[in-house]
């Protein structure tokens, strides 16, 4: 009868530490994830630029290049001077013809450029 006892706190006792071991790496993983996720929203550090403002320098960085050695400039061309992708130079260019600054000539492919207006 008492071997039963024994076996029975034995049993209750493990339970215990087993669900605060649990507990315990929950919590930390909870702390994990709310680590990560409070960097999404984070201020930029002094002198880093915010997305907007790096594309905003980016489209003036196009203006300016049309405006002094190239009267044309390619997507291609975009992608290698700002050092972005080809999605990301498309976009670029897309706001600054829809911003009225620049037109496209040509609809697609090799031969397609832009020119300031």
């Amino acid at each position: 009868m008492l071997s039963i006892v024994i076996l029975g706190v034995g049993i209750l006792i493990g339970a215990f530490v087993v669900g605060g071991i649990v507990w315990a790496v929950r919590e930390d993983m909870k702390g994990d994830k709310q680590e990560k996720e409070g960097d999404l929203g984070k201020t930029p550090a002094l002198g880093e630029a915010t997305q907007f403002e790096k594309k905003e320098e980016n489209l003036k960085k196009i203006l300016e290049l049309l405006k002094g050695e190239q009267a044309r400039i390619t997507n291609n061309a975009v992608e290698k001077f700002l050092k972005v992708s080809d999605s990301t130079a498309t976009r670029y260019l897309d706001e600054l013809e829809k911003q009225g600054s620049i037109k496209q000539i040509g609809k697609t492919g090799k031969y397609t450029y832009y020119e300031k207006i």
